[in-house]
């Protein structure tokens, strides 16, 4: 058996020793080691994570409108209950209802895209779905008084509203997804992996291999 001492720093390897040593180490922390289980609560612990672009924001609601909305995103992200499985599966997902906290109804139903006069009438939820992403699905409240103010055509064009609101939430969602499994992708590539190395202070046998004390 080996002392400590005879075990190699990464830096202390050839080439081909250290394409086997980032490999080892990846699969590693694909099996939970060196951080590899608190990845996935990396990933999600973002306060901003349900927000969308800065840029999609500012042109909609100005440079300030997270100051005017009382130092909250639109969307605030609780952490509750939120599960996923990453665009590197076939099988993606995300569901979080849980973890959504809208905090200006107004500024969230201008972005979905439905007009003033139908956000009194525009009643909306979270569900996570057996198979496939959380959706919001909207319902009209107080259909009544609505036909009363603009005649039975609105009711079919408020539905028309809320059929692009879907969608659009449906694509947000999608590209939250995207950017949780980005973050992934860079935790385990060849840079990300020997600053993992660096920080465990991992050793290696002369061929890459990883030193068991």
């Amino acid at each position: 058996m080996k002392h400590l001492y005879e075990y190699l720093e990464f830096s202390e390897l050839d080439s081909k020793s250290r394409e086997r040593a980032i490999e080892s180490v990846r699969d590693e922390m694909y099996s939970g080691k060196y951080g590899g289980y608190d990845m996935g609560e990396d990933a999600i612990d973002d306060d901003a994570l349900f927000e969308p672009p800065d840029a999609e924001m500012e042109e909609l609601f100005g440079e300030g409108y997270y100051e005017a909305n009382g130092d909250r995103f639109m969307i605030q992200n609780t952490r509750k209950k939120i599960s996923y499985v990453g665009k590197q599966d076939p099988n993606y997902f995300i569901n979080c209802k849980d973890a959504l906290d809208v905090t200006n109804d107004n500024l969230f139903l201008r972005w979905l895209g439905i007009p003033s006069y139908f956000r009194p009438y525009t009643y909306y939820s979270f569900i996570d779905p057996n198979r496939g992403n959380t959706r919001i699905e909207f319902e009209i409240d107080d259909l009544e008084s609505m036909l009363a103010s603009f005649g039975e055509e609105s009711e079919n064009t408020i539905n028309s509203y809320f059929e692009k609101a879907e969608k659009k939430f449906d694509n947000h969602l999608d590209s939250v997804l995207s950017k949780i499994s980005s973050y992934i992708d860079s935790r385990y590539d060849d840079s990300s992996i020997v600053d993992t190395i660096d920080s465990y202070e991992i050793k290696f046998e002369d061929d890459g291999s990883i030193a068991q004390d």
